[in-house]
């Protein structure tokens, strides 16, 4: 469960900083995904740990940092492009 939620958590920060900034969506990105290398490799060290909790752990925040990237990178991108688009438009 708190791998689930620390998943969520992680997203949240990344939707936060595309919708406050207003920078490219790959620097974020990027940012995003330096900041929290030290996260990423402590999932894949837990997800091959002989204990159960902490493989569980790590597999589950493994697999949510990899559906938060393809989850933004599907849906995410396109839908700001297009917010972007909108705003041009008006203005």
């Amino acid at each position: 469960m708190i791998g689930i939620i620390l998943s969520e958590l992680i997203n949240t920060v990344f939707l936060a900083q595309i919708i406050k900034e207003q920078e490219n969506f790959k620097d974020i990105l990027v940012n995003n995904f330096l900041y929290l290398v030290p996260v990423y490799i402590i999932s894949i060290i837990f997800a091959f740990s002989n204990l159960s909790l902490l493989n569980s752990f790590g597999m589950t925040l493994t697999w949510g940092a990899i559906l938060i990237y393809l989850y933004n990178l599907i849906l995410t991108k396109p839908l700001e492009e297009i917010l972007k688009e909108g705003k041009n438009e008006k203005n």
